[in-house]
């Protein structure tokens, strides 16, 4: 919805110089600003949405994919928080509150996740350990 409605930035433009009522009432909310707010949320919630959309997919081996999408997730909120874009660090900190409650503690992860992985052919435990560092230490940082 967010890409449609950037779709029609010259549109909404319009809107405001030829209707009056709409200028005043909804005007504002059109401002360059907010097209750039727009632009940021579109490349932010892109990510969560392909993910989900390969994770609950019925056509995806999602076994071997599940540990790295975790790992995407994880890094992706980190860089994020790590912005200093003010709208979407908040946002972020907010998701990887809610991430932690249910994903944040090693120890709270399903270990068959860590086994499918590594009995992938193509995969292996090299990239458990790896993706296990890298969560690890967002986590300690």
């Amino acid at each position: 919805m967010l890409e449609s409605a950037l779709n029609f930035q010259k549109v909404f433009k319009r809107l405001v110089e030829r209707n009056t009522d709409f200028a005043s009432t909804q005007g504002s909310i059109l401002k360059n600003n907010y097209w750039n707010n727009v632009k940021y949320f579109i490349k932010f919630l892109k990510i969560f949405y392909d993910i989900t959309t390969k994770m609950s997919g019925s056509t995806y081996v999602i076994s071997s994919l599940y540990f790295n999408e975790h790992c995407v997730i994880m890094m992706t909120l980190e860089k994020w928080i790590e912005s200093h874009y003010s709208l979407l660090d908040t946002m972020a900190i907010k998701m990887k509150a809610k991430y932690n409650k249910y994903w944040g503690d090693i120890k709270k992860m399903n270990f068959m996740i860590f086994i499918v992985v590594i009995l992938h052919p193509r995969i292996k435990f090299h990239f458990v350990m790896w993706g296990l560092e890298r969560i690890q230490d967002k986590m300690m940082s």
